[in-house]
């Protein structure tokens, strides 16, 4: 009796020690389940932040890409303002260039009338200058008429004195 309760004994104290082992495993399993879920956590953590940073990467990403198109359509306008000014000192030249074309011809026909003016004035003069240059030449002439007449006439005298002689 005493060796089958030492027995059986023994054999509650191997079952125990199973038992508490066993419980042991389990607590360790347990304590490991733990780390594998904190850990997970940490994973799924650190995920949400790399994709924080990356949308934020991103963001900035489109936030340059938006301030480069708004700079790029400011400077359209800069260039469509610069070309428009450009265009309008080229439309002032221009009508600068044809007033004083305008200016030009008036100056021209105004010098041409003085031109012709002046030839009517010198055709003025020269018929002037021949009308005197004729009346001279008839003075001339009838210088020379009165002359020859008075020649005619001493030399009609000069007969008569040398006939009544």
């Amino acid at each position: 009796k005493k060796e089958v309760a030492a027995a059986e004994k023994k054999e509650d104290k191997k079952e125990a020690k199973k038992e508490v082992a066993a419980a042991a495993d389990k607590k360790e399993e347990k304590k490991d389940w733990s780390k594998v879920v904190a850990e997970a956590e940490k994973k799924k953590e650190a995920k949400k932040e790399v994709a924080a940073a990356a949308d934020k990467k991103e963001d900035k990403k489109d936030a340059k890409k938006e301030v480069a198109a708004a700079e790029k359509k400011e400077e359209k306008k800069e260039d469509k303002k610069e070309v428009a000014a450009a265009e309008k000192k080229e439309d002032k030249k221009e009508a600068k260039k044809e007033v004083a074309a305008a200016a030009d011809k008036k100056e021209e026909k105004k010098d041409w009338s003085k031109v012709v003016a002046e030839a009517e004035k010198k055709k003025e003069a020269k018929k002037e200058v021949a009308a005197a240059a004729d009346k001279k030449e008839d003075k001339k002439d009838a210088k020379k008429e009165v002359a020859a007449a008075e020649k005619k006439e001493e030399k009609k005298e000069d007969k008569k004195e040398v006939a009544a002689a």
